[in-house]
């Protein structure tokens, strides 16, 4: 198990759970979805490029690297009203970073 601050993710049963005074609070994510947060759990404040993310998360399909901004932007909603906050950052220009230790 993976646990930064207040996240915890598991990859062996591909749950990611927040941490809060009610305890764990295993979130509803897509494959992909959890790909991308397992993946960045493992390099925390490291930023990743669009295409990193596509080759990590996403093998052997055929997508767009923009795919990973609408992937993005639903995993980060779900993380903020789980009560994380803004964890994932965007990096103008760059990727994405979570921010956490």
């Amino acid at each position: 198990v993976i646990r930064l601050g207040g996240l915890e993710v598991d990859p062996v049963s591909y749950i990611v759970s927040v941490r809060s005074n009610d305890g764990l609070k295993p979130l509803d994510l897509t494959l992909t979805e959890f790909r991308i947060i397992e993946f960045m759990a493992r390099h925390p404040k490291r930023v990743f490029t669009r295409g990193e993310l596509v080759d990590a998360c996403l093998p052997g399909e055929e997508v767009l690297e923009r795919t990973v901004d609408s992937h993005m932007s639903k995993l980060r909603h779900k993380l903020k009203t789980a009560g994380l906050g803004d964890v994932v950052s965007g990096v103008r220009g760059v990727g994405y970073r979570l921010d956490m230790q």
